[in-house]
């Protein structure tokens, strides 16, 4: 059999090329809800790829102009604000979060602090998730008057997700949304590491047939 260097070669370096770029892409989709500027009390679509539909009046998207809200040091970032004006500890805000033009996506993570400022308390936010084979899967979350991180599991494979608050006295708000999810952007490293098998395997073979 003749052998063909030359072609494995360039097979090697096409395969090697060829993952080192999909490495490159790998990046989660942060929805940060920037650029949105009138969106009281009335559905947002196709913000930054997705649908956010109120089901309660007092829902909107605020920036750090707005001093009514806590937004705790963070300059100039926009993110959806749930606020009751009536107060009251039985009320009820939700909304939801759909993709653009319909389809499954994965929720990994989000950042969320109570809405106002001058309210002592925390809020307890329920997360549920319809997934897109039948069923639902929830969280219950309890969130302060700091922002912080709060990690997702198994919303992957939704349809929607609804934010719904148990006690509405401080309000929530919510940014930073990972459209993406935890574990589902394969991570550079481990793409380059099957690259480099892959070489192996090539090289391994063609040392056989020499």
């Amino acid at each position: 059999m003749k052998k063909r260097p030359g072609l494995i070669r360039r097979t090697l370096t096409t395969m090697l090329i060829a993952t080192a770029g999909i490495a490159g892409s790998a990046q989660a989709s942060i929805v940060n809800l920037e650029g949105v500027t009138s969106c009281y009390d009335l559905d947002c679509n196709n913000v930054q790829g997705f649908d956010f539909s109120f089901f309660a009046a007092g829902w909107g998207v605020s920036d750090d102009g707005n001093n009514y809200f806590n937004r705790n040091g963070r300059s100039a970032s926009e993110g959806l604000v749930g606020a009751r004006g009536a107060r009251d500890a039985t009320s009820t805000l939700y909304v939801s979060m759909t993709q653009s033009g319909g389809g499954a996506f994965d929720l990994g993570q989000l950042d969320m602090a109570t809405g106002y400022s001058g309210f002592a308390g925390n809020a307890m936010i329920e997360v549920i998730g319809s997934l897109s084979g039948g069923g639902q899967i929830s969280e219950l979350i309890e969130v302060s008057s700091a922002w912080n991180t709060f990690f997702l599991t198994g919303f992957t494979g939704v349809t929607e997700v609804t934010f719904l608050t148990r006690n509405a006295v401080a309000g929530v708000s919510i940014d930073n949304l990972n459209s993406e999810g935890r574990g589902t952007v394969p991570e550079p490293g481990s793409l380059a590491l099957i690259g480099l098998g892959l070489a192996g395997l090539i090289e391994r073979r063609r040392r056989k047939s020499a």
